[in-house]
């Protein structure tokens, strides 16, 4: 499957990053700059809107021997293991 794909953290300095932007253009007095950072706001807010968010887990054996299919089913994305 084609597509972006982020960690929750990924997902969350994204928002952060919308966020201060959004705060920076109510106070900015340049027009160029109010323009620009509409603009990379856009290009944030589509990024996450086209993300896939998948989980982040230290090891593979500890989910795969704890849970059920069912459980596993929560995953339909995968998952990022993280050494």
């Amino acid at each position: 499957m084609k597509g972006i794909y982020l960690t929750e953290e990924g997902k969350k300095e994204i928002e952060d990053r919308i966020t201060r932007l959004e705060s920076i253009n109510m106070y900015s007095s340049s027009i160029n700059q109010i323009h620009q950072n509409e603009l990379i706001n856009a290009v944030y807010k589509e990024i996450l809107k086209v993300s896939t968010i998948i989980p982040v887990v230290s090891d593979w054996e500890s989910v795969s021997n704890s849970m059920t299919e069912y459980e596993k089913s929560y995953f339909p994305n995968g998952l990022i293991i993280q050494s």
